[in-house]
């Protein structure tokens, strides 16, 4: 069964002076090797001494440039696909910073999902990297499944 994982770096405020990011990045990796990439990366975080629970970033790997590419390698044995947007939030219009942050990630999303190629979406499942509020799964419901319907897509 093909997999999109959803990925973002960056947060969903428009508070820049706070602390708010000035870039929000969404990615859709697909795979259709969802399982043996699992069980690769259980194997490999085994391998390596780490937790069940250790998740492999881009930020703390760098400053360990052997596991980051080993780490890379890995993950460039599996067949995968990559969609990313990246947004300059401060180049948005006004009524983008009236979202909440669960309009402003579903907004995100459906721009990338409007994107996807159809036979990619077809049957896949979409899972996020961390546990969503249910206002948020909701919200990206019903938005990601307006964008399918547009497109005319099951």
């Amino acid at each position: 069964m093909p997999h999109f994982f959803v990925d973002e770096s960056g947060n969903f405020g428009f508070v820049f002076e706070a602390g708010s990011s000035p870039f929000l990045v969404v990615v859709f990796l697909w795979t259709a090797a969802a399982d043996l990439l699992r069980e690769r990366m259980r194997k490999l975080r085994a391998e390596r001494g780490f937790s069940e629970r250790y998740e492999f970033k881009h930020r703390t790997l760098k400053g360990q440039p052997v596991l980051l590419r080993s780490v890379l390698e890995e993950i460039a044995r599996f067949p995968l696909q990559l969609w990313v947007l990246a947004v300059d939030k401060r180049r948005l219009p006004d009524p983008f910073r009236r979202l909440d942050k669960n309009q402003f990630y579903s907004w995100a999303l459906g721009e990338l999902a409007a994107v996807l190629p159809p036979d990619k979406i077809a049957d896949a499942i979409l899972v996020f990297d961390a546990p969503a509020s249910r206002a948020a799964v909701q919200a990206t419901r019903v938005h990601l499944s307006g964008v399918v319907r547009a497109r005319d897509i099951q």
